[in-house]
């Protein structure tokens, strides 16, 4: 091949290409049309290049234009920064959003069971005394409930409780491939639990203690392990009533949805873990400490309520896969 009457014959269209590529925000849709027409016929000539000819330099100047035309052509792939903001402005608090009256029923009846089961607990002496002995409960109530939160380093006790507030989370929304059914049962099991110490701690006339302890933290903490729950249930009954759609493009939407709250309570529940370890030992008064899990209650279900909402207008799923994966390379 003769590659000067090669060059000769198509500078023009190269040079034209480069014009086009470097003023891509301002291409007509003639212009856009012609763009891609010319990718496509410069891409042609680099592997012509590439197989006839031994001359590096045509060869790179070619690769470089045709690498810069494909960007321009196909879009850029979505910078890192950009996926994790989706992912937090959108995709996390929309399937949030969409699970809410999951997310509410779960959260009712767990505080409706543990209130009840507390007071049975607190009001009746043969209660307490067959969960433990006088000596053991006021053991507990006198010093181990409050040591259990100071008796750790702050930064270790920290890391440990978001481990297993985590784990409890991925557990209720690993429970949707048995349908869900097993939810109930585990949020039966830790209404029981907080129940149980409750009423303990009132029937010494301790609940000041109690709620000044357990609230800063509690109130993310278990918000979080009810949005955990509630979409666990709501990808099992996914199941039972798939909608219009068909029942396996149903359940994997819903899956890869639920997927992204398995990664955004991973935040929150960092976020409870920190108030847990450094807040709810502290020395702050009482009302400062609740005040804190107030507060952190309260931004966490403002920022699910406004993004969520909002996506939700735009018909937005969560759904992983739905997310661009390229950007405007204008």
């Amino acid at each position: 091949m003769d590659i000067d009457a090669f060059v000769a014959a198509h500078r023009p269209v190269w040079d034209r290409l480069d014009y086009l590529v470097k003023n891509r925000s301002s291409l007509t849709g003639v212009e856009v049309d012609e763009l891609v027409d010319l990718y496509q016929r410069v891409s042609t000539h680099l592997s012509i290049v590439r197989s006839s000819s031994s001359d590096p330099m045509l060869a790179g100047r070619l690769s470089a234009l045709v690498a810069r035309a494909r960007s321009a052509v196909t879009g850029a792939h979505t910078p890192a920064w950009r996926e994790l903001t989706r992912f937090f402005t959108v995709t996390f608090p929309v399937v949030a959003y969409r699970a809410r009256w999951w997310w509410l029923a779960s959260s009712a009846a767990f505080l409706v069971v543990a209130f009840v089961m507390g007071a049975w607990v607190a009001n009746n002496p043969e209660v307490q005394a067959a969960i433990a002995s006088p000596e053991e409960i006021t053991q507990l109530v006198e010093e181990d409930f409050a040591d259990y939160y100071s008796e750790n380093p702050a930064a270790s006790f920290a890391s440990r409780v978001w481990v297993n507030n985590a784990w409890v989370s991925a557990l209720m929304i690993a429970y949707s491939v048995l349908l869900g059914l097993p939810i109930p049962y585990a949020l039966y099991a830790n209404a029981e639990n907080v129940a149980v110490s409750g009423g303990l701690m009132a029937s010494r006339d301790k609940l000041d203690i109690f709620f000044g302890l357990i609230m800063p933290h509690g109130l993310l903490e278990l918000t979080a392990v009810f949005l955990a729950a509630a979409v666990g249930m709501r990808l099992g009954w996914t199941v039972v009533d798939p909608g219009p759609r068909k029942r396996v493009e149903a359940l994997a939407e819903q899956g890869r949805a639920v997927m992204s709250v398995a990664l955004g309570l991973v935040v929150v529940l960092f976020v409870s873990g920190l108030i847990e370890a450094f807040v709810t030992p502290s020395g702050l008064p009482t009302w400062a400490r609740v005040g804190i899990g107030v507060l952190a209650e309260a931004v966490f279900l403002t920022y699910v309520i406004v993004f969520g909402r909002r996506a939700l207008a735009r018909n937005e799923t969560g759904d992983l896969e739905r997310a661009p994966d390229v950007a405007p390379s204008a």
